[in-house]
């Protein structure tokens, strides 16, 4: 069972990812999930929007790109908190702040660059089940997207219900 405010302690945290685990050990935590899973879940939820992005990474700043419509935005992300539940998910708690674009600022030393695609199934404004797609590897994790003023236990009833429904 997810609880917010065991997870959520820092009072600028706003973001909540909860990635679902293929394989745990202690060295490794595996977040890649086979296309037999990828196919149950998308038959479970309806994935209206899929964007394809790249990101520049330049030490704390990401630089985000959709290459489809020619969005962009530079973000930061802080870790806030993480926690392992059972070995089948991953969760990181994040402060995250959106910033100007002339923040980034032109660079030949970019840390890293990924590109890859993410298919959302929006399930209410403040949460989505996402499955990311980068290479031949596939992610999902459910997006919580966190403010002061919501009624976290009807959050939690959808988050654990979806957590549920893809798991079992």
């Amino acid at each position: 069972m997810i609880y917010l405010n065991d997870l959520i302690k820092h009072e600028d945290s706003n973001i909540l990812e909860i990635y679902l685990i293929n394989n745990f050990d202690k060295v490794k935590i595996d977040l890649d999930m086979n296309n037999k899973k990828i196919e149950e879940i998308m038959k479970k939820y309806k994935f209206k929007n899929s964007i394809k992005y790249k990101t520049y990474f330049k030490k704390n700043l990401m630089y985000t790109y959709e290459l489809e419509n020619d969005n962009q935005y530079v973000s930061e992300k802080i870790l806030t908190n993480h926690k392992i539940i059972d070995n089948k998910l991953g969760i990181l708690v994040y402060n995250e702040h959106k910033n100007a674009t002339h923040v980034f600022g032109c660079t030949n030393n970019i840390d890293n660059i990924i590109e890859y695609k993410i298919y959302e199934s929006k399930i209410n404004n403040r949460i989505s089940l996402n499955i990311k797609k980068q290479e031949n590897k596939n992610q999902v994790y459910i997006q919580y997207k966190h403010s002061k003023n919501v009624e976290t236990e009807k959050i939690e009833n959808i988050i654990n219900s979806i957590i549920k429904n893809i798991l079992y």
